[in-house]
C-alpha cells in the first residue's frame, strides 16, 4: 500500500480517538447532545402526528429527496471544511444528522402539505430558508452545536431554497410521471 495511504489511514485513526475522547468527556449528556435529542425525536413526533397519511407516499419522496440532497451538501460543506459541528448528537462522521435527516426532511414534508399550490409553497419555503438560514442557524451557533469557517448565511439561504425549489419540482415530475402510467 501507498506511504501517504498509510500515514492518512493512521491520522483518521488519531483523529478519531480524540473525537471519541472529546465526545465522552464534553458532549454526551450536555444540553446540546440533550437539545439535539430532542430535535431528533420531537420533529418525528409532530410529523406523524400532522402528515395526511392518504398523501404518505408523496410526502415520503420529498423527505428522502430532502435528507439526500441536505446530507450530501453536508458531507461536502464538512469536509472541506466550510462549517463544522463541535457538538454532535453521535461521535462519528461529519454531517448533523439530526438536521440532515430530521428536521429538514420534517419541515419540507409539512410545507409540501400544507402549501400543495406552486405559488404558496415558493412563499412558504422562502419564509423557511430565511428562518433557517438566519435564525436557527444563527441559534446553534449560540449553542456551539455549529460553527462557521468559510461560509456564510446567505450561502446557506441559497442552499435551501434551491433544495426546495428542486425537491418540489422533482416530486411533482415523479408524481405526474406516475398518474401518467395509471390512466
Amino acid at each position: 500500500m501507498d506511504h501517504q495511504i498509510q500515514k492518512i489511514e493512521a491520522l483518521l485513526r488519531q483523529i478519531t480517538e480524540i473525537r471519541m475522547e472529546h465526545y465522552v468527556e464534553h458532549e454526551l449528556f450536555s444540553y446540546q447532545w440533550w437539545t439535539l435529542l430532542v430535535m431528533l425525536i420531537g420533529s418525528w413526533i409532530v410529523w406523524w402526528k400532522l402528515v395526511d397519511r392518504s398523501r404518505l407516499l408523496e410526502l415520503c419522496l420529498v423527505g428522502a429527496l430532502v435528507a439526500i440532497c441536505a446530507a450530501s451538501l453536508d458531507y461536502i460543506g464538512s469536509t472541506i471544511p466550510l462549517w463544522s459541528y463541535p457538538m454532535r448528537l453521535i461521535p462519528v462522521g461529519t454531517l448533523l444528522p439530526v438536521v440532515d435527516l430530521s428536521v429538514l426532511p420534517v419541515s419540507y414534508m409539512l410545507i409540501v402539505q400544507y402549501f400543495p399550490k406552486c405559488r404558496h409553497y415558493l412563499i412558504a419555503s422562502f419564509l423557511q430558508s430565511g428562518a433557517y438560514s438566519f435564525l436557527a442557524e444563527h441559534l446553534l451557533e449560540k449553542m456551539k452545536i455549529y460553527q462557521m469557517i468559510s461560509w456564510n448565511h446567505w450561502y446557506s439561504f441559497v442552499f435551501y431554497f434551491g433544495i426546495s425549489l428542486m425537491v418540489y419540482w422533482i416530486s411533482r415530475r415523479v408524481l405526474q410521471i406516475t398518474k401518467n402510467e395509471r390512466t
